[in-house]
Formats: structure tokens, sequence, C-alpha cells
């Protein structure tokens, strides 16, 4: 995330992973599409006027791509955490 977008930081990174978590159950059936991403969007409660004034190219400016890239960052930090916690390394 940006510095310029800071402010809305956790209001986006929040609805970033809401829509994520929708968009997952959504490709199962439709592939990680345009299609789906607009309606994990609506799923996710995302403001209806937020998604026609361009939440998703603010949130996702590549669509699908930087879906599965932010999933893929989201599962490596998992990951991480998972070995601190097991290993007790704490740096």
């Amino acid at each position: 995330m940006s510095v310029a977008n800071e402010t809305h930081a956790s209001t986006d990174e929040e609805t970033r992973r809401f829509i994520l978590d929708e968009v997952l159950a959504e490709a199962a059936f439709e592939g990680f599409t345009y299609q789906s991403l607009k309606a994990a969007a609506k799923a996710s409660g995302a403001d209806p006027s937020a998604l026609g004034s361009g939440l998703l190219a603010r949130l996702f400016p590549a669509g699908s791509i930087d879906v599965i890239a932010y999933w893929s960052g989201e599962e490596d930090q998992a990951m991480v955490e998972a070995f601190r916690a097991i290993s007790g390394y704490n740096s």
C-alpha cells in the first residue's frame, strides 16, 4: 500500500480481504474473471456507490492478476506467522 493511500489503508485492507474471501468462493465456479471479481465485490458488502466510482480499480488495478497476487501475499504472511509460532522465532 502506498503512503498516499495511508488514510484509507485499514478500510481498503479490510475491503480487499472481504473481496478476496468472496472471490475465492466465486472463482471455484467461474474462474478468476472480472465478472467473478465484480460479483465478489457485491457479495462482500462493499458500498455500491463505491463500486460505481472505481473501488475495484483502486483496490485491484490489474483485476484478477492483482487479486491472485494479493492472495499469494496473504498466504505468504500466514506461512511466516505459522513458522514463527512453531519455531519461537520473533524477528
